[in-house]
C-alpha cells in the first residue's frame, strides 16, 4: 500500500567532488529534503496517533496521490476524515472500510469522478467535494439519505439529478462555481434546506417551487457578472409559497464600504480612548 509521501522520488541528490559554491548548495538542498521527510513522517505518525484516540482523522495537506498511509489499518472506526488539498484523483478504496463515517471532507484536490461504493458510506452527514474535477454526479450520492450537508462548489457539473430528492434531511448545499444552466423542481422536496447557494452558473430560470422552501439564505448571483453579489433571505417564509421574500444584497462595492466605515469607526474610538488617557496622565 502507498500513500502520497511514498510516491515522491526519494532518491539521494548526487553530491559534487567540488567544495566550491555549487556543492555547498547541493549539499543544502539534500539536508533540506531528508528534514522535511522526517517531518513529514513524524506528523503522519502523530495524525494517526491522534485519530485513534480522537476518531477524526486529519490528513490534510499531506499530497496524498491515490491512497491512504497503511498505519490507518490498525483503527477501526472513525467518525470524521478530512482529505482537505491533497492531489487525489478517486476516494481511496481503503476509506470505505470506515462504514460508520459520518463527516468527510475532499475539498481541494482531483477527484474527476465519485466512485459507486460511496453508497457504502450510508451514515455521512457532512460530505464536501468542492473545488475538484468532477462533472457528473452518480446515482449512488443521492443515496446518502442521512446527509446534512452537502458541498459540490468549484466544480465542472452541469446537471444537478432529480434524484437530489432523496436527501431530505439536507440543511446546507453549496452548487456555486458550476456550469448549471437550470435546476430540479425536485429541490422543493429538500423541505429542511435552510442554506442554498447555486451563484457563479449559468442559470436563466429558477425553479418557481424553491418559493415552497423555508429557506434562510438564497445565494443567486447574476452569472454573467464577473463580481459576485451577497444574497441574504431573511428568516421568515412569504404566506405566498410562489413569491420569495424580499432579499438584501450587498455588492463587493457595499461591503468596501462598510468596511471602510467600521475601520474608520474603530480608529476614532481609539483617538478618544489614547486622548483620554493622556489627559488622566496630566492631572
Amino acid at each position: 500500500m502507498h500513500n502520497g509521501l511514498h510516491n515522491r522520488d526519494t532518491s539521494e541528490p548526487s553530491i559534487s567532488v567540488n567544495f566550491g559554491f555549487d556543492s555547498l548548495r547541493v549539499r543544502i538542498s539534500f539536508a533540506v529534503t531528508l528534514l522535511l521527510f522526517t517531518m513529514d513522517d513524524t506528523d503522519l505518525q502523530r495524525r494517526i496517533a491522534e485519530a485513534a484516540k480522537t476518531k477524526t482523522l486529519d490528513l490534510s495537506s499531506m499530497r496524498l496521490t491515490y491512497s491512504l498511509p497503511p498505519g490507518i489499518n490498525s483503527i477501526k472506526y472513525l467518525r470524521s476524515i478530512t482529505l482537505y488539498k491533497n492531489l487525489l484523483e478517486t476516494i481511496p478504496q481503503e476509506l470505505f472500510r470506515f462504514v460508520l463515517l459520518e463527516e468527510l471532507n475532499l475539498f481541494r484536490n482531483k477527484l474527476h469522478a465519485i466512485p459507486t461504493n460511496l453508497s457504502s458510506l450510508a451514515h455521512l452527514k457532512i460530505l464536501n467535494l468542492g473545488s475538484n474535477q468532477l462533472e457528473t454526479l452518480p446515482p449512488q450520492l443521492f443515496t446518502l439519505s442521512q446527509l446534512e450537508e452537502l458541498d459540490l462548489s468549484n466544480n465542472g457539473i452541469s446537471i444537478l439529478p432529480a434524484d437530489i430528492k432523496n436527501l431530505t434531511r439536507l440543511r446546507d448545499l453549496a452548487l456555486f462555481r458550476n456550469k448549471f444552466k437550470a435546476l430540479p423542481g425536485e429541490l422543493a422536496n429538500l423541505r429542511q434546506l435552510k442554506k442554498l447557494d447555486v451563484s457563479q452558473n449559468q442559470i436563466v430560470n429558477m425553479p418557481s417551487t424553491l418559493g415552497e422552501l423555508k429557506l434562510q439564505t438564497l445565494s443567486a448571483s447574476d452569472t454573467s457578472s464577473k463580481e459576485r453579489a451577497k444574497t441574504f433571505r431573511p428568516p421568515w417564509h412569504s404566506s405566498n409559497p410562489q413569491k420569495l421574500p424580499p432579499m438584501f444584497t450587498f455588492t463587493p462595492e457595499t461591503l468596501t464600504l462598510t468596511f471602510y466605515l467600521v475601520s474608520a469607526n474603530l480608529l476614532t474610538q481609539r483617538i478618544r480612548t489614547q486622548t483620554s488617557n493622556n489627559s488622566r496622565r496630566r492631572r
